[in-house]
């Protein structure tokens, strides 16, 4: 059977969610400092900026266009730089609770990466986890309409280093010298690479088929890593998602289909704030006859950005609730 949908649009959530830097270069993770509220509050802030994007007279309504919402990694950490870790499955249940509606039928959620720590005792160190809740939406989702996975590799920026941590803080949040990452899981057989491909809908890996397309999500360093492309007999993709906080689309990293997409969306800096030669945040890249294009604003259509006056984010995240870049409806 052919998958349900026959193009893609892609919104991406364009805010910083890297941590707050003051002019001495101290950084500071922002938040609420009851865990509860913080993520509470994260959560509301996804829920208003989910029902601007679907009011958006650019958003396509067609029931064959696949609405692609990404935010980017670091949304959900709170002031301490991750969650106690018993917090994931409610912070998963709320986001799952909000996309729970008619309305979002045709949606597919990227809500970034939530962090959560626990305390290694033997040695003395925190174990991080950096997961990403992909889910697609409507009134009655199946159980595998929801998946999990996890960033497999720890990068520099990942947290903030002891000799930049602000001094503001009585608390001691996590730093990069005391914090482990989870590590690469080993493949059963040595000297063969591991595959990615989901055997549930939790377990971590980062391949799966929803709504009968091939999707890939690389979480930031990740994609850099080329986890995708370097597991075992990796499918070419439908579509390529990277959720970042400091990384844009690598073309050596792709591993799409001829026609396939990848979209990024990246927090590393404040909204507006582009790198070099990019026009937005967000982009888009594809692949026509084996090669790899980037997809402009005059592909298909301008690109639209919305600016989100949501004024709880702004003690959340350093710049504020950011904007909405909504990309043209693409062929799949």
């Amino acid at each position: 059977m052919p998958p349900p949908y026959q193009t893609v649009q892609f919104v991406g959530h364009s805010l910083c969610s890297a941590p707050k830097q003051d002019a001495q270069g101290n950084l500071t993770y922002l938040g609420n400092a009851n865990t509860n509220q913080d993520y509470a509050l994260r959560c509301d802030v996804v829920d208003q900026a989910i029902q601007q994007a679907v009011r958006q007279d650019s958003i396509d309504n067609n029931p064959r266009c696949l609405k692609i919402y990404m935010m980017p990694e670091f949304f959900f950490r709170g002031v301490d730089g991750a969650y106690p870790v018993d917090r994931t499955s409610a912070v998963v249940l709320k986001l799952q609770e909000l996309v729970r509606r008619p309305e979002y039928k045709d949606w597919l959620f990227v809500f970034g990466t939530i962090l959560s720590q626990s305390i290694d005792t033997g040695v003395d160190r925190y174990q991080a986890y950096n997961h990403c809740l992909i889910q697609k939406g409507g009134a009655t989702p199946a159980p595998e309409d929801g998946r999990l996975v996890i960033k497999e590799f720890k990068s520099t920026i990942d947290f903030i280093k002891w000799q930049s941590l602000s001094a503001g803080r009585n608390l001691f949040p996590l730093t990069d010298e005391w914090t482990d990452h989870l590590s690469r899981l080993p493949s059963s057989m040595a000297g063969i690479p591991s595959s990615e491909r989901q055997l549930r809908h939790d377990d971590g890996h980062c391949i799966f088929v929803l709504d009968g397309l091939t999707i890939g999500v690389e979480i930031c360093l990740d994609h850099l890593m080329q986890r995708i492309k370097n597991s075992m007999t990796p499918p070419a993709l439908d579509i390529q998602l990277v959720t970042s906080c400091g990384m844009q689309l690598i073309d050596s990293a792709l591993n799409l289909r001829d026609g396939g997409l990848a979209f990024c969306t990246d927090g590393a800096a404040q909204d507006g704030s582009t790198p070099p030669g990019l026009p937005y945040k967000t982009e888009v890249k594809t692949v026509t006859n084996g090669q790899i294009q980037a997809v402009t604003a005059t592909h298909g259509g301008r690109v639209r950005r919305v600016p989100l006056a949501i004024p709880a984010a702004a003690a959340l995240f350093y710049g504020g609730a950011g904007s909405l870049e909504i990309h043209p409806a693409l062929p799949l």
